[in-house]
């Protein structure tokens, strides 16, 4: 918790109030007269900070101590560095007390950084150490631009996956398969962005919310979407089973993948929107989506297909019943 100092408020003029600052925080902020103060309003406080300090929250710094021999479990370090990284830190140190840090654990930490972790470079490698530091060091995509970024890239491959189950496209099914590290990736610097909002109450209106209980509301659209690729991957992966399913069938999933593609459409419209009708249909059209497959009676490989389907719409249903949780305390702190 933060020092408390009482101040009284002071009357300047016949309509304006005035508030004399500690001087400490003068001091540590290093702000003086004619510097701009931002003042962010929270309903029931007001925030005071530099306005040209805006970006600049510090630097969070990890070091990770590794016990290396020969060889290390990469993806115990692996959760650590990503874990590190949706943290926030800035610089994130590997060291040893080892002769030396394996080089394919180092090509690994690598490989992983560079896939996932947007803004992560490598900075410095010795024998016994590496080093990532954030090179961009402020979201360059507000929340509604990371799921545009997820949206496009998980319908492709919803698109993708189901031509290739219906087509037997192996090739289009590796395609997917390769596909959800970008769909990951934005996800990461989604939670990310998120986690730094919550830490830093100016980011907060940055990245496109009003308060930081919205946050985990934007953290559970976030996942539906990545869940919603991980079914398409799914999907794609069946191409490999070389399922048999006559035309009939086949024809039957085309029409109910085409169905399930609409819902995630206007689950992702009642994002960009942020509108109830929308997001109340969305919940409706899942509904009644789910009980007419429930009593479709299928072949056993069909049904493989649409429990994808089913989770696809009812991800999509959850998305939309985020979107009015955003509405409603919206509303509230009117």
């Amino acid at each position: 918790m933060g020092k408390l100092t009482i101040r009284k408020l002071q009357k300047v003029g016949k309509s304006s109030y005035s508030l004399v600052l500690p001087k400490y925080w003068i001091n540590r902020l290093n702000v003086g007269p004619q510097d701009p103060i931002a003042v962010e309003d929270y309903i029931d406080e007001l925030r005071i900070r530099p306005a040209s300090s805006k970006t600049s929250a510090g630097t969070a710094d990890l070091k990770i101590e590794l016990k290396v021999k020969s060889e290390e479990d990469f993806e115990k370090i692996s959760r650590k560095v990503i874990s590190a990284y949706l943290a926030g830190c800035n610089v994130i140190t590997l060291k040893t007390d080892s002769e030396r840090l394996p080089l394919s654990l180092k090509d690994n930490l690598k490989n992983l950084v560079s896939e996932l972790a947007i803004g992560l470079e490598v900075i410095e490698e010795g024998k016994r150490t590496i080093k990532f530091q954030e090179i961009v060091s402020n979201p360059t995509l507000n929340f509604d631009g990371i799921v545009r970024r997820m949206y496009n890239i998980s319908l492709d491959m919803l698109n993708l996956g189901i031509k290739s189950f219906i087509e037997k496209s192996y090739e289009d099914a590796q395609s997917v398969i390769k596909a959800d590290v970008d769909v990951d990736k934005f996800y990461l610097y989604g939670i990310r962005a998120i986690n730094n909002a919550a830490e830093n109450s100016s980011f907060l209106r940055e990245i496109g919310f009003a308060k930081p209980s919205e946050l985990l509301i934007a953290k559970s659209i976030l996942k539906s979407i990545e869940r919603i690729a991980d079914h398409a991957v799914s999907i794609s992966k069946l191409v490999f089973m070389n399922l048999q399913i006559n035309g009939e069938e086949l024809k039957f999933i085309e029409d109910q993948s085409q169905e399930a593609l609409k819902i995630y459409s206007a689950a992702y419209e009642s994002v960009m929107m942020v509108n109830e009708d929308t997001a109340n249909r969305v919940i409706s059209q899942t509904n009644r989506f789910v009980g007419e497959l429930s009593n479709h009676h299928t072949q056993g490989h069909t049904i493989a297909v649409l429990e994808h389907l089913v989770r696809i719409a009812e991800y999509s249903a959850d998305i939309g019943e985020n979107i009015i949780d955003l509405i409603v305390s919206r509303a509230i702190s009117i």
